[in-house]
């Protein structure tokens, strides 16, 4: 009997990076999504995380899910802490993160870094000159910069029945949702340090404040 081969297709641009396509919320009925209140930006609140392999400390939100996937990860050893935040209506969630790149890798300093982030496949402003600015974090100078790029979040739907010996190329339903995502690269010796944040277009500008208060409690700990 031929062996029976299934294949699964998502048709997807994304990033080499750790931003993965989400699932919607889950539908009570076909076609009505059950959205969940967004939360308060004013009331999250923090807690310390120290990492002793990047050499730094910082002020996390609570209660935000893990991320163990890093971006760029397999061009570099990476250490540090990366959180999912809060989802916004379609199902787009933000993201913070604190990571410290090792410069034993292929990626070749701060630099180099920024120019594989610019090279992001899918952002949409990949036409327009990125405006970048110095800012000074845990005394020392450091470089900032904003992009804009799409998200994809997979909706729900019912797979087709599947038989066996057939070969099938699915391409589920996703929604696309605009992000803006800033980062500040700090330059170290050796290696470097990136701090991020993620977030649906709808969102960024209110939880930006989260995002200054983990960043200007960033510290390094030279430990």
């Amino acid at each position: 009997m031929k062996k029976s081969v299934i294949r699964m297709l998502i048709v997807a641009l994304m990033a080499a990076t750790a931003w993965s396509v989400r699932t919607a919320p889950g539908a009570q009925e076909a076609g009505a999504v059950a959205w969940e209140l967004i939360p308060d930006p004013a009331k999250v609140t923090f807690e310390t995380f120290e990492c002793s392999d990047g050499k730094f400390s910082v002020s996390i939100p609570a209660g935000w899910e893990r991320i163990d996937s890093y971006p760029y990860k397999i061009d570099d050893t990476v250490s540090g802490i990366m959180l999912r935040g809060p989802e916004n209506p379609e199902g787009a969630p933000m993201t913070i993160s604190a990571l410290h790149y090792a410069g034993t890798g292929s990626i070749e300093g701060a630099q180099h870094y920024i120019k594989k982030v610019l090279f992001n496949p899918t952002r949409l402003d990949a036409a327009v000159e990125t405006k970048f600015s110095d800012i000074e974090v845990a005394g020392t100078r450091a470089t900032t910069f904003t992009i804009t790029k799409f998200h994809l979040v997979m909706l729900p739907y019912d797979a087709p029945p599947m038989k066996e010996g057939v070969m099938y190329d699915m391409n589920p339903p996703y929604r696309k949702v605009d992000m803006i995502v800033r980062y500040i690269v700090i330059p170290s010796k050796p290696g470097f340090y990136s701090l991020s944040y993620e977030a649906p277009e709808d969102m960024h500008e209110d939880f930006s404040g989260v995002f200054d208060a983990f960043v200007k409690s960033f510290a390094l700990t030279g430990k």
